[in-house]
Formats: C-alpha cells, sequence, structure tokens
C-alpha cells in the first residue's frame, strides 16, 4: 500500500490489479464423418422417406376405398327401399280385386258358366293326301 501521508483518499485507493488476459476458448474441430458414415445416413433417410410414402399412399388408398363403400351402401339402400316400392306395387296390380275392376273399367263382363265350353285339342288324322310340311 502506499503511503498516504495525511490524505485519506490516497490511502484507500485500490491497488491496480494485474491485467488478466481473456482465455482463448479452445475451438473443437469436429471431425467430418467418414464417407461410408454419410452413405450409411443417406440410405436410411431415403429408407425411411420411401416406406412413410408407401404407408401414407395405402392409407389414401384404404380411405378412398372407404369412402366408396359408403357410396355403395348407401345405393344399395336406395335400391332396396326401390325394391320393395315395387314389390308391392306388383302385389297390388296382382290382386283378383284389383283384375276384375279393370275388366270392369274396359267394358268386360264375367261369362257364365254355362257359356264357357271346355273343348280339348281335336287331333287330327292326316290323309295321306294331305301335303303339310
Amino acid at each position: 500500500m502506499r503511503e498516504y501521508r495525511g490524505n485519506t483518499a490516497i490511502a484507500y485507493q485500490p491497488e491496480p490489479q494485474p491485467r488478466i488476459l481473456p482465455k482463448k476458448k479452445k475451438r473443437v474441430q469436429r471431425k467430418e464423418l467418414p464417407a461410408r458414415e454419410k452413405i450409411l445416413y443417406m440410405v436410411s433417410i431415403v429408407i425411411f422417406v420411401v416406406l412413410a410414402s408407401g404407408i401414407l399412399s395405402r392409407y389414401a388408398e384404404v380411405a378412398e376405398l372407404h369412402m366408396e363403400l359408403q357410396k355403395m351402401e348407401r345405393q344399395t339402400a336406395q335400391l332396396e327401399e326401390g325394391n320393395k316400392h315395387l314389390q308391392k306395387k306388383k302385389n297390388e296390380l296382382r290382386s283378383a280385386d284389383r283384375i276384375r275392376q279393370f275388366a270392369r273399367e274396359k267394358g268386360m263382363v264375367m261369362a257364365e258358366k254355362s257359356s264357357i265350353s271346355t273343348n280339348h285339342k281335336k287331333e287330327k288324322k292326316f290323309s295321306s293326301t294331305d301335303h303339310r310340311g
């Protein structure tokens, strides 16, 4: 410490400290990857991308098929409903009451039982002079 000779301002001044030079940080040089390792990484990435795209394309196909299936199910339901309607209409048109009503509208009358003839096919014998053929 210095001598202060009555001056207290000088007595309490901090002593200059020696300058400390900042330490240089050592730069760690990273080693480059060997060529084989680079190729291995690239091949791994390519395989991963191919597998991922394959899986995604399959998923897209499944989703498309599912949508098509739903569409066909809706069409099937509509066709079944139409078939039920047509079957009901067919049964209505085949009913005996409906046929009788239609016949009356067209001016037909019921035949009496005595006027109905029940002729069976008569067999004709052809003579030798009859030339058919």
